[in-house]
């Protein structure tokens, strides 16, 4: 992906982590990185963003082959559950360079808004990305 494409690609995804996290709370981080692991946008939080992103490759490629040993077809999305609250981790659909959506949310977030406000925000992100050339 060339230089200027790259940034077009970081707004669109900056944008709508910034209307995720407004329209829900409980959302602590987010960061949206390629599956070579690079931080494209990011949520600002005390979580280091390149470490994060780094390790959202690394777990969603886990979570493929895991799906692929047991024949599952494709992994969309990985869910770690923790005493004090939720990471999500899912495919931006159709993305052209394999972009990965990871969400920190408090306990107190409710895991199915969690899931549905995130699909929601990916399906929105992927449908603008076909516009950026």
């Amino acid at each position: 992906m060339n230089r200027k494409k790259q940034q077009a690609v970081a707004a669109v995804c900056q944008e709508y982590l910034d209307k995720l996290h407004a329209d829900n709370k409980g959302i602590l981080a987010a960061l949206i990185a390629s599956a070579d692991g690079f931080n494209l946008a990011a949520i600002r939080s005390a979580i280091e963003e390149e470490r994060l992103a780094a390790m959202t490759s690394s777990m969603h490629a886990l979570g493929a082959e895991i799906v692929n040993a047991a024949n599952l077809k494709k992994c969309h999305d990985v869910v770690i559950e923790a005493a004090e609250g939720k990471v999500l981790m899912l495919n931006i659909p159709n993305s052209e360079d394999g972009l990965i959506m990871t969400v920190v949310a408090n306990d107190a977030m409710v895991f199915g808004h969690l899931l549905w406000a995130c699909r929601q925000a990916a399906t929105q992100i992927s449908e603008k990305l076909t516009s950026v050339k």
